[in-house]
């Protein structure tokens, strides 16, 4: 099943091995590229993880420091979003947050294991939505990263 939404973008539907979408074209490939730039130039604040689940490192704070970054956090933070995804998963009453998010690099010889993301914010409310954005352009197989669900 496919949707059309806006321009260029495109909604990918799926059911296995869970309920999920795939949206191409959301951002042109300009923004797309200015916000791999500036987390590339950010060479400091990030956070290290080096474990048998994931060597990588990830900034949770970007909204300051990376404008380009924040700009796009905020269009994925903003009421026309929520109202987009509430029609697109039909789950009402969406609270954007960023409690685990943020930008996360994965570099040459970093992974990120299959894993399973936590479905309890600190507070206490349910997790229901997760939000992926790849900054890799022309990522192909032969580099080894594949989005495993």
């Amino acid at each position: 099943m496919t949707w059309i939404i806006s321009g260029d973008a495109k909604v990918e539907h799926a059911d296995h091995p869970f309920r999920h979408w795939v949206i191409n074209g959301l951002w042109g490939r300009d923004r797309l590229l200015a916000v791999r730039s500036e987390i590339e130039r950010v060479d400091s604040a990030w956070d290290y993880f080096d474990n048998p689940n994931e060597r990588k490192k990830a900034i949770t704070e970007t909204r300051q420091s990376m404008p380009e970054t924040g700009s796009m956090l905020t269009h994925l933070h903003s009421p026309a979003m929520l109202e987009f995804l509430t029609t697109l998963t039909g789950i009402s009453g969406l609270i954007p947050r960023q409690e685990g998010g943020g930008a996360h690099r994965i570099e040459p010889g970093g992974f990120l294991g299959t894993h399973v993301d936590f479905n309890r914010a600190s507070d206490g409310l349910h997790r229901r939505l997760n939000c992926l954005v790849y900054l890799n352009p022309d990522w192909g197989t032969e580099e080894g990263g594949e989005l495993e669900l």
